[in-house]
């Protein structure tokens, strides 16, 4: 499924926009197949988050807020086969198990371009602002403050590319990761399975703090970063 989903199309980011859409404008509404759905800057509660489940891109100005008000994860992408682009938001006020600003559980893509996850409320040990449980994530540019996590685990193929990450980066079962410059404050822990374990590169970024469970650990892979 992993190798299907690469093949798929990540929208271009200047596809211009089908719907731009204010603060009160109802963003849910217009998350069909295929629109790109730009948001004018400032606060839009959605209240229990943002449901997926088409292909779309989902674009916001500097200063765009998709507040959860306390009530589900931020943006949920939960169907399988999609191709869905993220950009210039940021998710806050998110409360969820894995993942209270976004959370990928279909086998889709998501490619996710200057994010900022702040002011949720992680529930549960995952304690993640950014949750995955199947599929293909790329994050580029994402900042993740305060105690807001990455977690990664079972099908998993993620890159994050120039992520500052203040909290953890927990790897889990099968999730291949690779992160490629950026900032790793937190620690970054890894634990497999009785029969898969995880996989972790990392090229051009120092993880000071890494945790790679002794009975069930995974693997590390250290390489430079090429300029050019």
């Amino acid at each position: 499924m992993i190798a299907l989903l690469l093949s798929l199309p990540v929208a271009d980011p200047m596809t211009p926009c089908t719907v731009t859409l204010s603060p009160g404008d109802d963003v849910q509404a217009h998350l069909v197949e295929g629109a790109v759905v730009c948001l004018r800057p400032g606060v839009y509660p959605v209240p229990g988050g943002l449901f997926i489940e088409h292909s779309l891109t989902l674009r916001g100005e500097a200063g765009v807020v998709l507040d959860a008000q306390g009530r589900g994860s931020v943006v949920h992408v939960a169907a399988d086969g999609l191709s869905v682009h993220l950009s210039g938001l940021v998710l806050s006020h998110g409360h969820a198990e894995l993942g209270a600003g976004l959370r990928l559980s279909g086998a889709s893509e998501v490619r996710a371009e200057d994010l900022a996850v702040r002011a949720n409320d992680p529930v549960g040990p995952q304690h993640a602002g950014i949750g995955a449980q199947r599929g293909v994530l790329h994050l580029v540019g994402a900042r993740l403050e305060g105690a807001d996590g990455v977690w990664l685990t079972g099908v998993v193929d993620a890159t994050l590319t120039d992520c500052i990450l203040s909290g953890p980066l927990t790897l889990r079962e099968g999730a291949v990761v690779r992160v490629e410059g950026g900032q790793l404050d937190g620690p970054v822990r890894l634990r497999g399975s009785t029969t898969r374990a995880p996989s972790l590169t990392l090229v051009g970024v120092r993880a000071p703090q890494i945790e790679n469970d002794p009975a069930l650990p995974g693997t590390i892979t250290r390489a430079k970063r090429r300029r050019g």
